[in-house]
């Protein structure tokens, strides 16, 4: 609509062509937005890296925890607050694989009032590290990776927006094929009474 430029970062070079991403901003709920192709003289937009575990944005001050392959802490610098809630035994966006429940009688397998909860065992992810934190037309991009029983790569990617009140997750699993009962959660324990 306005012809001006989109800022955007190269995901992959290939021969004769080039995958970018950018931020398609204003798009109407259920609706899309049309942008245009055009060639560009200009040098492909560069990266800023960092090896740094705190990312920050106007809104938000993110600490990473590597090791677990999640998030440390969120700040909310317009609420002046925690958002993460620090005495919680997972770790914000942490992955937890579950297993248990095949043992007979169990509300699982058979829903009955008199029927006994489960025995669960929750495995956290962990063994994580860092693979890279980049700075992007549209912020920062943080790539942790991680493991846990029967999901030995989990690839987690953190963005952090710089013009949006905006963190996004994206989760990657290399998952394990599993017969018996079994379940896959990402923890997001949010340091709040009344949510």
């Amino acid at each position: 609509a306005t012809g001006k430029a989109v800022p955007y970062s190269v995901v992959h070079d290939g021969p004769n062509f080039q995958r970018v991403e950018f931020v398609a901003q204003d798009v109407p709920g259920a609706g899309y937005k049309v942008y245009e192709l055009r060639e560009n003289h200009a040098p492909t937009p560069k990266s800023q890296s960092s090896t740094s575990t705190t990312l920050e944005s106007p809104y938000y001050r993110v600490e990473l925890d590597p090791s677990t392959g999640a998030i440390r802490s969120i700040f909310d610098k317009q609420l002046r607050r925690e958002l993460v809630d620090a005495t919680s035994q997972w770790r914000f966006g942490q992955c937890l694989y579950v297993t248990g429940g095949d043992q007979e009688p169990n509300s699982i397998l058979q829903y009955r009032a008199i029927s006994p909860k489960p025995e669960l065992d929750v495995h956290p992810a962990g063994g994580g590290r860092l693979v890279s934190v980049e700075r992007t037309p549209f912020g920062w991009v943080a790539k942790l990776e991680s493991s846990t029983v029967n999901v030995p790569h989990i690839t987690t990617e953190i963005r952090l927006f710089e013009n949006e009140r905006k963190i996004e997750f994206v989760e990657n699993l290399d998952k394990r094929v599993e017969l018996k009962k079994e379940a896959l959660y990402f923890a997001f324990p949010f340091a709040m009474s009344h949510p």
